[in-house]
């Protein structure tokens, strides 16, 4: 038996290199990057993506909705939406909205709502 390991290594056995790597690199089929990107690092390639903000009347409109809502129940709830107070909370809500910098995806959300208690789940869309 150890005249047969002896052998092997008398007719020129692979030997392990040291960063396994280096084999491959040595018959053309591996290449390293010159630089590791960090997980979940950007790339010039994958520029960063914002989400659009939410414009004026899309913050108004969800405004209006929400305000729409609240007072559907109430028989007077038409009559509030045209009063003046109604106007400065609508104008209230708008500003805040823009103010937080609502997404335009989010606002629109909003706007869409069937019920006011679904306000937080547009939050993470």
């Amino acid at each position: 038996m150890f005249v047969g390991l002896g052998a092997l290594g008398a007719c020129g056995a692979p030997k392990e290199a040291a960063d396994p790597a280096d084999v491959l690199r040595g018959e053309g089929l591996f290449e390293l990057p010159a630089e590791e990107p960090e997980l979940g690092a950007v790339t010039p390639s994958e520029p960063a993506v914002a989400p659009a903000l939410a414009s004026r009347a899309d913050c108004a409109a969800a405004a209006r909705h929400v305000q729409r809502l609240s007072l559907e129940p109430a028989p007077s709830g038409a009559a509030h939406l045209a009063s003046p107070g109604a106007a400065r909370e609508r104008e209230q809500m708008t500003r805040e909205c823009l103010d937080k910098q609502t997404t335009r995806r989010e606002a629109q959300c909003i706007a869409r709502l069937r019920d006011v208690g679904g306000i937080d789940g547009c939050a993470a869309e």
